[in-house]
């Protein structure tokens, strides 16, 4: 499984999510994400990703693309990727810089 090969990487920690449009916020490790919309048969979706006391909005992320966010006391961004898109539903990963600087 490719994503246990990510899991092993020394520098970065990974998440895997499932969000739905009816769970609101979850809290994927200190992120919280909520889904908006799904496009099923074009494969996007919007998402709101609540870190350090801000709300960051994306409108139609394909799967697969990368969304990256830096929090504060990290120089390497945190990124969030969904690998599968369903009729509202998502699924995917949030992977984290292990150190702080």
């Amino acid at each position: 499984n490719s994503l246990m090969n990510l899991k092993t990487s020394l520098d970065r920690d990974y998440f895997v999510f499932q969000l739905t449009k009816k769970a609101g916020i979850i809290r994927v490790k200190d992120v919280g994400l909520r889904l908006k919309k799904t496009k099923q048969k074009d494969q996007n979706f919007d998402i709101e990703i609540f870190y350090d006391d801000q709300k960051m909005s994306k409108k139609k992320v394909a799967a697969n693309e990368p969304v990256y966010f830096f929090k504060m006391g990290y120089k390497k961004p945190y990124e969030m990727v969904c690998t599968k898109v369903q009729d509202d539903q998502i699924q995917g990963y949030i992977s984290v810089p292990k150190v702080t600087d």
